[in-house]
């Protein structure tokens, strides 16, 4: 039986999701939270197996690593927004074990949920062709074809908090730099990786690791971007 926990800002749908989700046999609704501070507490006290969210990327983030600290084994699916494939990527790489776009069919769910329930990495047909096609350019163009673009040390601290999932006003709040600052190195950084968006900076930083010192020196054997100062 899965225990899942909904969780979303607006009480009419979090309860439609529970009630639709009630007709399949093997799925119980544990509760439901509004916000990321209720979804932790909610966590903690009723301990899902699954914690279906509708929430947005940068708090759906938070959510991950504040459930990540607290070393509770449920999996997160997302429910994502279709117009932009940013936020499936992001759900992705901030470690959603699934992802259903808002526009999928909602009788998908209940398989998607299952198959996460199995340990499978699952996402609706319609996020799966955002991912495939992300995958299709950057093999096309990847920067992991030819040397690693050198990055400041300054450039590779904002991209390792671009992949954690910060804001830019998070960056500058960890960093004690001003926003524009921020903005300015991000500029920098995705002229060099010949990129357009922050979910390409953080699969950058997942293929090379943003951190600048060289791989001999960490003994991980992965490529690092070589810093400057």
């Amino acid at each position: 039986m899965s225990r899942v926990l909904v969780v979303g800002p607006t009480r009419l749908y979090r309860d439609a999701l529970t009630q639709a989700l009630a007709s399949t046999r093997w799925v119980t609704t544990v509760g439901s939270a509004a916000g990321v501070e209720e979804a932790v507490a909610q966590v903690r006290e009723l301990r899902p197996s699954v914690v279906l969210v509708d929430l947005p990327l940068l708090e759906g983030h938070r959510l991950i690593r504040l459930l990540n600290g607290i070393r509770i084994a449920a999996k997160l699916v997302a429910i994502a927004v279709p117009e932009t494939e940013d936020d499936v990527i992001g759900w992705a790489e901030a470690g959603a074990s699934g992802c259903i776009t808002r526009d999928s069919p909602l009788a998908e769910l209940p398989d998607l949920l299952k198959g996460v329930e199995r340990g499978e990495l699952l996402c609706s047909s319609h996020a799966a062709g955002l991912l495939f096609g992300h995958v299709k350019r950057l093999a096309a163009g990847s920067p992991r074809q030819g040397p690693a673009p050198r990055l400041t040390r300054r450039e590779a601290q904002i991209l390792r908090l671009v992949a954690q999932g910060l804001s830019n006003k998070e960056i500058a709040r960890a960093l004690c730099i001003e926003l524009p600052t921020v903005k300015n190195h991000l500029h920098h950084i995705f002229e060099k990786l010949r990129i357009q968006r922050r979910a390409e900076a953080a699969a950058w930083a997942r293929a090379y690791g943003p951190d600048p010192h060289p791989a001999a020196a960490t003994g991980t054997g992965v490529p690092r971007p070589p810093a400057t100062d």
